[in-house]
């Protein structure tokens, strides 16, 4: 859906009228499927070492170079997909929200 270039509100929308939930049985957010976009599980790949000093910050500090290994699980989604939204969520600025004050055009 991403690769199709729909956003991830609007997918987060389509899922919950479709009736999905999240793993905790909670609506998708936007934020929740960038979670799963930017997750290399879906390409056959399994990611160690995310979180800095696991054992003396407890999820703090991200480590931007994790360990990405080939995992003993089948893909389900190419690797051009993959490369085709991992170029795209790059490249995308966030989007600017306009406050009420100002004139819309």
């Amino acid at each position: 859906m991403y690769a199709g270039g729909q956003g991830l509100r609007s997918i987060a929308n389509e899922l919950n009228h479709n009736g999905y939930k999240t793993k905790p049985n909670k609506p998708f957010s936007a934020v929740s499927i960038k979670t799963i976009i930017n997750n290399p599980v879906y390409i056959g790949k399994i990611r160690y070492n995310v979180r800095e000093n696991w054992s003396e910050q407890r999820r703090k500090g991200i480590n931007h170079e994790p360990i990405i290994v080939d995992g003993e699980h089948e893909r389900i989604i190419t690797q051009d997909v993959w490369d085709t939204v991992q170029s795209s969520t790059l490249k995308s600025p966030s989007p600017r929200r306009v406050s009420s004050t100002e004139p819309i055009c």
